[in-house]
Parts: C-alpha cells; structure tokens; sequence
C-alpha cells in the first residue's frame, strides 16, 4: 500500500463520516460535522478502544446515557443474538456433517489431497482426514 492509497483512504473514511453525521446526528450543522469527522479520523486511529460519553460530547457529538432498563434490554437482546448465532453454527454443522455421511468414502479420502492441492492446508503435509462411514457401514 502506499502513502497516497493510505491517505485515500483516510480521506475516504473522514468523508464518510462528515456525511453520516450531516444527515443526522448534526444535520444542519455541516462544518461541526466536517471537524468531528476529522478528529475521530486522525486522533482514533485505533478503533479497538471505546469513547467514553464525557469524551464524546466533548469532540462534540450528541450522547446521552441510555436509562438501566433499556441498557438491560439490550445486553438481553446480545445474549439472544449470541445464542441464535450459536445454534444456527451447530445447525450448520449438523448439516454438513449429514451431507458428508452421504458422499462415497472414496471422495472423502481424496479431501485432503484437494485441500493441499488448492492452498487451504499445510504445505508439507495434508491434515488428515477420519472418513465417515458409509450408511451402510453406520448401521
């Protein structure tokens, strides 16, 4: 990458902020917004970290602290999220591993092969692979 497509980028983010915030949070007030957007651009360069609500309203954005009930309902509504996320992974999983069950054990013994062959495993060796049996030899 270099300096030029980083400050490209940069100067694609900042403006996309500027307008996020006109069109809401400051609408009507475009040169705030244009000033917020640089500041959480060029002095945030890490979005790992969080901005708390004193710091916020002073870069200048409009925060406000959520009552407890409604911050209750939201971590609820996170925990729900998570659970549905992690049933439908298991889903998933059940399914493929029904569809495995499925193939000829043949083609599962070629996987490995086709893996090593396209890049996904390791370059010395293939990982290897526990074919799952046959319906027939499940029974």
């Amino acid at each position: 990458m270099t300096l030029g497509s980083i400050k490209k980028s940069l100067d694609v983010g900042t403006n996309y902020i500027a307008r996020l915030l006109k069109t809401r949070m400051l609408k009507g007030a475009d040169e705030k917004a244009e000033e917020i957007a640089d500041c959480l651009m060029h002095d945030y360069a890490n979005d790992g970290g969080c901005i708390e609500i004193d710091e916020a309203r002073q870069i200048g954005l409009v925060a406000e602290m959520l009552p407890d009930d409604q911050v209750d309902a939201l971590w609820k509504l996170r925990k729900l999220i998570k659970e549905k996320a992690k049933i439908e992974k298991q889903q998933k999983s059940k399914e493929m591993q029904e569809l495995l069950k499925s193939l000829p054990p043949e083609l599962l013994q070629q996987i490995p092969d086709l893996m090593k062959h396209n890049g996904m495993g390791d370059d010395n060796k293939a990982a290897p692979m526990n074919p799952i049996p046959a319906k027939e030899e499940a029974l």
